[in-house]
Parts: C-alpha cells; structure tokens; sequence
C-alpha cells in the first residue's frame, strides 16, 4: 500500500507555493480530533445509554475498558513499527476503517450481547456475553483511535519540524484540548438529538471522511516531495540539512563509516560524550532510545499525567462530593485548567525548541505534585486554585512533549516506533489510574490515599532528573 500511496499521489505537494508542513499541522490536529470516539470522553457521554439498553453493570463494563485499553496498549509498539515501516498515509487509512467499524459494532450492542448470550447459554451467557464482547470492542475501538490515528498524527507533525517543533506542537495542542474539553457536551447534545445508536454511527462516517483526507493529503517527510524540514531553503549543495546543529559528515569523512546514534546523541557510550543536539541525518533506533534514562524520564512524567488525570477525570464527581462540591461545581474545575493548559501550552512550545527538555519535564513533575497533593484538599478554595494551577501547568506541558521531545532528543527516522513503545505506557496507565482510584476508595473511603502516592511519583522523578545525560 506504500508504493501505491506515493509521496506524489494524488497530487504533489512540493509545487504548492508554500511550505507543506503548515497544511500537515491542520491535517494532524484534525486526525488527534477525529480519535475523540475512541477517547476516553468520548466513551464516557455513551456509558448510561449502552448499560440501560444492554443490561450490563457499571462493574462489568468497567472492567471490560480496562481489558481492552491494556491490551490496545500492549499492541502499540507493533502500529509504530508499521507507521515507520509503511507510512502514515496507509496506517492512518487502517486506523480510520476499524475506528468506523467499531463505532458501527457498538451501535449494535444491545443485539450483540443478545445474540453471544444465546450462543454461551446459561448460566454462562448471561455473566459474561457483555464483558467479553465491550471488552473486544474496547480493544479496537482504543487501539484504533485513542492509538493508532493519534500516534499517526503526532509523529507525521513531529517529522516536518526541527526548530520550529514546539510552537506548531502548541499550535496544534490548543486545537485539541479546546476540542477534547468540548466534546462531552457536544457528544451529548448529539446523542440527545440522533440517539446515542444513530450518534454512533454518524460518528463512524465522519471518522471515514478523516480517512480519506488521510490517503490524500498526509504525507511522512518534507523530504518525500523536495521540502526540506521547517521550510526552509535547500542549500546550493543539496544538504537536506536545515539544523546549525552539528553533522555526522565530518566524522565519517575522517574514515568512521559508522557511527553510534547514542554517541552523537550526547550519551557517553565509551568514548566520551558528544554534547551536541541531534542532527537531522541521524536516529536513535528504538532499543537504543529505551537504554537511556532520558525516554523514561520523559515517558514516566507523561505517564503518571495520563494515570492520574484519567483517574481524576472519571472520579471527579464523586472527588467533589466527598469535598463538599456538588456535581457542576466539580465538572466546571476543567475549564480553568483548559485555560491554564492552553495558555501554557504557547510558552512551553516556544522553550521547548530553546532550552533542555529535561528542563521542561522537571516544570512538568512539579505541575503535577502541586496538583495531585492539592486535590486532597478541595474543600478549601485556595487549594482548589492551587490544583488548577498545577493542573493546569502539567497539561501545559503535556502537548508539547508528547509531539516535540521525542524527535528532538531520539532523530525522526525511527519516530513512529519510539512513540509508540512510549504511547503504549501512556495508554496502559490511563487504563490503571481509574481503577486504582476506585480501589482507595472502596479501601479508605475516601481518594485522599491515592492523591497523595501519586503525588510522591513526580517526586521520584524530580529526585532522578539530574542524573540524565543530557
């Protein structure tokens, strides 16, 4: 499909009169947007419509998205392997296909789950015909969406920009947390107006209509069409080098064929560290990435945000109540974040391509600190602007990491399959934090015990920062 899906078809870009990669930060924005379906909000408006017309518990279901979300997890590695191997173009098309399926499944669920009940018969079919089956929808539908179309765009974005990296990343980032935060009411005005089985399925045409803006307008490199990264002009040479960083061409014209990507990196590997930011002809492969402590610094602040904030956002109703808040005073806490965040999200998208990402991550572990220990404390409002303010800065960095660190710190080439090693931790914890959540409670009584170990984890990162190499 990759041959067939060139660079020049259907039409080539490179004779626009313009830099491509301005369009390629619209069609990425709108390809994270048209993952909402299988985001958790977008999941979460459909909930009381599917349990009233199939019957099945809150516990069950519960369960069931835990299953599938860990398991979509667990299979994204392979959908980064196959976005570096076949192209976005090809991967996003796919990831569109089954999200539109999937939609179109759970439309149908209250026959499906009918129908596996009479297959098992009882006493079986009746306990575990709904599990089984949302827990195999679940799959698709996270794996489909919330993974593979997601991981498709941000590194399609993440592979046109060098210098110029975080600021379209924040761009673009505040496109999104706009959408995301509104889409649980315009998915409920929706079902309210269709029906939450017509919703689904309008849903699914939509997600098709993304895929065939995928086919016809994604496109992997600035490269492919005779652009060069961020735009800017080819040098008389035909360097396809737009970085003032240092270049692996002198090393090898001293008569070293190859080099390690670590050693140009800046890891000491043996022979002493190079300091230098990468350049843009030289990658990290993703075994090399995963042996350095500054991926997992990175990917474990990312992580404990998608823990916690997941956590945070299933259980925040009940967080309210058992602070006093009733439900629209609890619910409407998100906004200021979303002001916070995206606001944030400019400036740390103009440091991010000027100071050290470490940097970056230890603003974002405080972020998170300051916000988790404060959400123990939501009955006083000084705490609860005290947990907006963190939030909100954690959310701030969020964006821009997720798209600009990783090709920053690892090169572009082997992109697709860093981030999706890393996206895999990132969906597995969403997945943990709202059960885990839901256990301190069921222990304790309260969520108190939860916030505060997840606000030691930022600590324990904080604590580990200076040890990175870079």
């Amino acid at each position: 499909m990759k041959t067939l899906l060139g660079p020049r078809f259907p039409f080539d870009p490179g004779r626009l009169p313009f830099f491509y990669g301005w369009m390629i930060v619209g069609l990425s924005t709108i390809g994270v947007l048209a993952s909402i379906p299988g985001q958790t909000m977008g999941l979460s408006v459909f909930t009381d419509s599917v349990l009233g017309a199939t019957g099945a518990s809150r516990l069950a279901f519960s369960n069931a998205y835990l299953v599938g979300t860990v398991l979509s997890g667990l299979l994204l590695p392979w959908g980064g392997q196959w976005i570096d191997r076949y192209g976005v173009r090809p991967v996003a098309l796919c990831a569109c296909l089954a999200l539109c399926a999937t939609l179109w499944l759970l439309s149908f669920s209250d026959v499906a789950v009918a129908r596996f009940s009479k297959v098992l018969g009882e006493p079986l079919g009746g306990a575990w015909a709904a599990p089984a089956f949302f827990a195999v929808t679940f799959l698709f539908l996270r794996f489909s969406g919330q993974g593979l179309l997601t991981l498709a765009s941000r590194t399609m974005m993440g592979r046109w920009f060098d210098q110029r990296r975080g600021l379209v990343a924040a761009s673009s980032g505040a496109f999104i947390s706009f959408g995301f935060s509104l889409a649980p009411v315009l998915l409920l005005a929706w079902i309210n107006s269709s029906g939450w089985r017509e919703a689904w399925r309008e849903m699914g045409i939509v997600v098709l209509v993304v895929g065939v803006i995928a086919v016809v307008f994604f496109r992997d490199r600035p490269e492919d069409i005779g652009q060069c990264v961020d735009g800017v002009a080819l040098p008389a040479n035909g360097a396809l080098s737009s970085s003032p960083l240092s270049s692996t061409t002198g090393l090898k014209a001293e008569g070293r064929a190859e080099i390690s990507e670590l050693e140009i990196e800046g890891w000491d590997v043996g022979g002493g560290a190079v300091t230098s930011e990468a350049p843009l002809d030289f990658n990290a492969t993703r075994s090399e990435a995963m042996r350095t402590l500054d991926f997992w610094l990175l990917t474990g602040a990312i992580a404990i945000q998608a823990l916690v904030g997941t956590a945070l956002t299933f259980h925040i109703v009940d967080l309210g109540a058992l602070n006093g808040l009733d439900a629209s005073k609890a619910v409407g806490l998100f906004i200021p974040i979303s002001f916070v965040s995206v606001l944030l999200g400019f400036f740390v998208g103009y440091l991010v391509d000027r100071v050290p990402i470490v940097r970056l991550v230890q603003l974002m572990l405080i972020g998170e600190a300051v916000a988790f220990f404060a959400a123990t404390n939501l009955q006083d409002p000084v705490w609860r602007w005290v947990m907006v303010a963190g939030w909100g800065i954690a959310g701030g960095c969020y964006g821009p990491l997720t798209v600009a660190a990783l090709p920053r710190l690892f090169g572009r080439r082997y992109l697709g399959s860093i981030s999706g090693m890393m996206t895999m931790f990132l969906v597995i914890a969403s997945a943990l934090g709202p059960a885990f959540f839901a256990l301190s409670k069921d222990v304790t009584g309260a969520y108190s015990q939860a916030l505060l170990l997840s606000s030691a984890l930022p600590i324990v990162g904080l604590l580990v920062s200076p040890l990175v190499k870079r």
